[in-house]
């Protein structure tokens, strides 16, 4: 059995409401950066990848990567 196809699909919807956040944090663009919290990017939106991977004997498997969706990641 060997792996004949990946494909991902990045997903991101924006949240019904977007409540107010306190603290101190940087912007940028879509996604914002805590600086009382670690160096994560955090998104402004709900954001996950899924992940089908297909073998050459025909099983198929689904995967999600849950990480915010930026250009850089």
């Amino acid at each position: 059995m060997k792996i004949a196809r990946v494909d991902a699909f990045a997903i991101s919807i924006e949240p019904e409401s977007r409540a107010a956040r306190s603290g101190n944090y940087d912007e940028y663009g879509d996604h914002y950066i805590a600086r009382d919290e670690w160096t994560s990017i955090y998104s402004r939106r709900l954001q996950t990848t899924l992940v089908r991977i297909e073998t050459d004997d025909g099983v198929v498997g689904w995967g999600e990567g849950q990480a915010p969706v930026s250009p850089r990641t």
